[in-house]
């Protein structure tokens, strides 16, 4: 270790602005403390002049043996601008180690080498860790064990009230009444005898029915006009039957288009 250098003071604090966009943003939260990732800790390096890097010969794996499983294990270094090495450390991953241990070898070599990135850092500039913020720990986030580290997840917006059904009438409903203008009825359709109506709402278009004769001679009346009417639910709830329709108000036709009095309100 005796080529290890340093080859100027460390400062005591990082600018604001590096400081801020850290624990924005390369920090997560871990039983309810705040660690910073090593790609948090590679950007205070670089505010210093630091660099990072895999030591040389430094990944290897190691079989198990009866007494201990097999891992990765990888070496990093911190170097000065002047390329000279002012920090090491070492990280591994054990095939035994969740979730590790259900992925690939070429993932688990990843992560012994972010975390021997991340433990050489923290020995270098790990005490500016604390100046960040409270809370913030100085062990970077990918040493701690037994983690599956992602990007942190954004925040689920908060549910606002449930929207206002515009399905009419509800389907909750089973009859009542309501008003609306009768667009059209037409007869029952060969070899059947329900008669059809369509009525406008201020929700909509609503489809009725009727088995009941009278009704088709009281609704061509009636067409055109704004109406009141009775309804009830099917037995199955797909179809809406008339029990009663009755008009409220005679829709007037428009005047004609070359009619001088057109314009005169009454």
């Amino acid at each position: 270790m005796n080529d290890i250098v340093l080859s100027r003071p460390v400062p005591e604090a990082l600018p604001s602005a590096i400081a801020k966009y850290v624990v924005q943003h390369l920090t997560i939260e871990l039983q309810g403390k705040r660690y910073v990732q090593v790609a948090g800790a590679t950007a205070v390096a670089a505010a210093l002049g630091y660099s990072v890097r895999e030591a040389e010969g430094g990944s290897r794996y190691v079989p198990a043996t009866d007494d201990l499983p097999g891992y990765w294990e990888c070496t990093a270094e911190v170097l000065d601008p002047t390329g000279a090495v002012i920090g090491r450390g070492t990280g591994m991953v054990d095939d035994q180690e969740r979730p590790w241990n259900t992925r690939p070898h070429f993932a688990r070599r990843a992560m012994a080498s972010t975390r021997a990135a991340g433990r050489a850092l923290r020995l270098a500039v790990g005490h500016l860790f604390a100046g960040l913020g409270a809370g913030v720990q100085s062990v970077t986030a990918e040493e701690m064990p037994e983690v599956e580290y992602q990007p942190a997840k954004a925040p689920t917006p908060a549910k606002g009230p449930t929207p206002v059904s515009t399905v009419f009438p509800p389907p909750e409903e089973t009859g009542g009444r309501f008003t609306g203008t009768l667009a059209k009825v037409w007869a029952p359709k060969p070899g059947t005898k329900r008669i059809g109506f369509e009525v406008e709402t201020e929700y909509g278009m609503v489809k009725l029915g009727s088995f009941t004769a009278h009704h088709l001679e009281d609704a061509q009346a009636l067409q055109g006009s704004e109406v009141e009417v009775a309804w009830k639910r099917s037995k199955c709830g797909k179809y809406l039957n008339v029990e009663g329709i009755l008009g409220i108000g005679r829709r007037l036709p428009p005047p004609p288009a070359n009619d001088p009095d057109a314009d005169i309100p009454f």
